[in-house]
């Protein structure tokens, strides 16, 4: 590992820059607003369309790294967020927010596949689990890193939709830079030819492996509701208009997300469907009683819950689903399928809960989802447990 920790540093250092654009923008939503004199819904909008080009990016170009390189992929990654950074500061207006998104989740959904194989590749022989660690702290400590970056910038410092973005650019610069320091140790492979990524079913188990499908769905669902929603729920429980506030409340959700999927060790040691499933009811429950009764601190506490349920939800989910292609046919393509639920479920949920609060307001609108996802959870429950039977003889 001494010879290693310099380029898987490099790589972790951009992997989580490039992530961090998913979030950076959730604390300025509420300014944006204010500037182009748009509603809730149509946030939830320019907050879901970032799915729409992490999709296209992982089925059109998920495996390009395999045959062209790691690092060709990354620089290309980092060149497509800088564009969608300049579309945030130089393009003002809707149009402008929605191609911003939509080149940030593009960049996200090069940069995913290609970062995860390339600590892969820079662990090799250390062990699949130090490389999953690695890319897992890099993934959602971005995420988490995001919004608190944006929110203290917004609210203590000038040009607050202007400054954040420059910092994260330099941000960007410097891992771009750092790829320097990781040699691609996965050279181009010669006369390739293009093929983009099918999603695929496994023949067998499927009743677990849609049980793990709509889990991955849900978990993102919650993810994106802290993410997308934070902003007009803070608004409904007389809190809002703080960017350091939203940005707290997003990074904490973020972070109990991290730190529960890095919780290796103890998954392999018991069934972690339970406790991902008690802390997602749990979350859900507080943070309906906390919209009703206008309680930040139990809005907070329920955040926490359900980012730690939701993190541990999708690795036990991906774990599942893979499971059901241990044959090794079409591993990539049973992969790709659990994360286009996943994305789904980021998007589409959080946008129609958008039109919702527009309609019945946040605090009914917020009951629905919590009792529809409760009750969804409840359905793919059974799945997920005989997906998982076999961990408690290990």
């Amino acid at each position: 590992m001494s010879r290693t920790w310099r380029p898987v540093a490099a790589v972790s250092a951009c992997y989580a820059a490039g992530m961090a654009a998913n979030t950076v923008p959730t604390p300025l939503y509420p300014l944006y607003q204010q500037r182009d004199q748009f509603g809730v819904s149509t946030a939830t909008l320019v907050y879901g369309v970032y799915a729409v080009g992490v999709l296209a990016s992982l089925l059109l170009a998920g495996r390009v790294s395999d045959r062209v390189g790691r690092r060709p992929v990354l620089v290309v990654s980092v060149v497509v967020q800088a564009l969608g950074v300049a579309a945030f500061v130089l393009w003002p207006g809707l149009a402008g927010l929605l191609v911003a998104r939509v080149l940030s989740g593009l960049a996200v959904g090069l940069l995913t596949p290609a970062a995860s194989a390339f600590l892969a590749d820079l662990y090799a022989g250390a062990g699949r689990d130090r490389a999953a660690r690695t890319g897992t702290a890099a993934n959602f400590g971005g995420l988490a890193a995001g919004p608190l970056m944006s929110g203290v910038l917004a609210q203590w410092g000038p040009a607050p939709l202007v400054l954040p973005y420059l910092v994260y650019a330099a941000l960007l610069a410097l891992g771009l830079g750092g790829l320097r320091l990781a040699p691609d140790v996965r050279p181009a492979l010669p006369g390739w030819r293009y093929r983009p990524q099918r999603p695929a079913v496994p023949e067998s188990g499927r009743a677990v492996f849609w049980a793990a499908v709509w889990g991955n769905l849900l978990a993102f669902a919650v993810l994106g509701l802290y993410v997308g929603m934070t902003p007009a729920v803070l608004a409904a429980i007389g809190r809002g208009g703080s960017p350091a506030l939203t940005g707290l409340a997003v990074s904490a959700v973020l972070a109990a997300g991290t730190a529960t999927q890095l919780s290796s060790a103890w998954l392999r040691r018991t069934r972690p469907v339970v406790p991902s499933l008690v802390l997602l009811w749990c979350g859900l429950a507080l943070g309906t009683v906390a919209v009703w009764a206008s309680e930040l601190v139990t809005f907070l506490i329920g955040g926490v819950l359900c980012g730690g349920g939701a993190g541990l939800l999708f690795k036990v989910s991906v774990a599942a689903g893979m499971a059901q292609a241990e044959d090794g046919r079409d591993r990539a393509g049973v992969l790709a399928t659990l994360f286009l639920a996943a994305y789904v479920g980021m998007s589409i949920p959080v946008i129609g809960l958008g039109v919702a609060t527009q309609h019945t307001g946040a605090r009914i609108a917020l009951t629905g989802f919590a009792a529809l996802a409760a009750g969804v959870l409840a359905c793919v429950a059974p799945g997920l447990l005989r997906g998982h039977a076999p961990d408690e003889r290990r």
